[in-house]
């Protein structure tokens, strides 16, 4: 997936609603990366995340955006 994609750009390609939080399911088809992957990524850090209840998380879209953003900044280097 070419990271540079805007969020919506990359929402509407991976046919997830533009919302403004999104489930780690959904991030891993906007990112066209596997579930288990996203999950780690939130579970580190390096993919913000809101902890709702103990085995459930969401990402706000802003975070998303950022993120995307660092990985292609991050490619680009």
């Amino acid at each position: 997936m070419p990271i540079a994609l805007t969020l919506s750009a990359a929402c509407e390609r991976a046919g997830v609603p533009l919302h403004d939080r999104f489930t780690a399911h959904q991030v891993a088809r906007v990112l066209d990366l596997p579930d288990a992957t996203v999950r780690r990524l939130m579970r580190s850090g390096r993919l913000p995340a809101v902890r709702y209840t103990a085995k459930a998380a969401f990402v706000l879209a802003d975070d998303l955006s950022a993120f995307m953003a660092r990985a292609y900044s991050a490619q680009a280097a």
